[in-house]
């Protein structure tokens, strides 16, 4: 660090940015401030048996009240009350149980495909990107004979905040086909209980082991979380979440999580940040 201010000090002066003022001399003083985060795991969550589980039900054709001959625009459904909206049909198989292909166009920013109230695997998850507006799955499933429910999870990420045109942006899928014929016209929770860690440290959840969702401290919610979405780095853009020591009582605390993808939760851990504070000065130079 002292070679490097001197280094810069020493460029200065090259341009001419340190002038005599007709006498005195002129004393450069450069300070360099900087911390370093430590994080030191205090507890894990890797006991399974402290850990409730519940699976969401997936709702079927016949348990929805709101029908209609083509696909809505999702904002104007939710009303911006929810990330999540439901599209569900029904499709008669009149063949024995066979490999369809599901292609589904969606401008919202993840998808999440059921068929006849079964995940239909890890392939039939998809998401968009920054830069494009849509994105498309397609994908098999098996289909069996006789009616099969199709229940199709559209997932948005807040709205967009900036841009002109907002009021002409729309969410939602926009095309639905299977087995080449256009029918355009289960997420997880689980929760567990922690005690406060002692000090004033400030404290994180490691969620680095999750997909996707939302987490909550007793009631508080301290925002979603997208760790399987990766960087260009292949990791994760942030995997620890900070919990405000207000959210927390001496014991016993809640932590609940809202899963929409596949996550492991006996890998979270609660931890606690250290941050070291380094002055360097260096004065010198006339």
């Amino acid at each position: 660090m002292q070679n490097f201010t001197t280094k810069i000090v020493n460029m200065m002066k090259s341009e001419g940015l340190y002038a005599s003022q007709g006498g005195p001399i002129i004393l450069s003083q450069v300070s360099v401030h900087y911390n370093t985060r430590t994080m030191k795991v205090v507890q894990k969550f890797n006991s399974p048996e402290k850990w409730q589980e519940f699976n969401e039900l997936i709702p079927s054709f016949d348990q929805t009240t709101l029908r209609e001959n083509k696909l809505l625009e999702q904002t104007g459904i939710t009303k911006d009350s929810t990330d999540y909206l439901w599209y569900t049909m029904r499709v008669e198989q009149d063949s024995p149980d066979s490999q369809q292909t599901l292609e589904v166009g969606s401008r919202a920013h993840v998808l999440h495909a059921f068929v006849n109230g079964i995940y239909a695997g890890e392939s039939c998850s998809a998401h968009g990107a920054k830069n494009e507006l849509s994105f498309y799955m397609n994908n098999n499933i098996t289909l069996r004979h006789g009616t099969n429910n199709i229940s199709l999870l559209s997932v948005t990420v807040g709205l967009s905040g900036s841009g002109a045109y907002l009021e002409r942006r729309v969410l939602g899928l926009r095309r639905v086909k299977i087995g080449g014929k256009d029918y355009s016209m289960q997420p997880w929770g689980y929760k567990t209980r922690f005690d406060a860690p002692p000090g004033d440290d400030p404290i994180a959840l490691n969620l680095g082991s999750m997909g996707k969702g939302a987490v909550w401290v007793n009631g508080w919610g301290i925002g979603r979380y997208w760790v399987s979405f990766l960087t260009r780095k292949g990791e994760p853009s942030q995997k620890w979440y900070h919990v405000p020591r207000s959210f927390l009582k001496p014991t016993g605390n809640l932590l609940v999580i809202f899963e929409e993808e596949i996550g492991n939760p006996v890998e979270i851990t609660l931890d606690v940040v250290s941050i070291t504070k380094t002055l360097f000065v260096d004065a010198q130079c006339t």
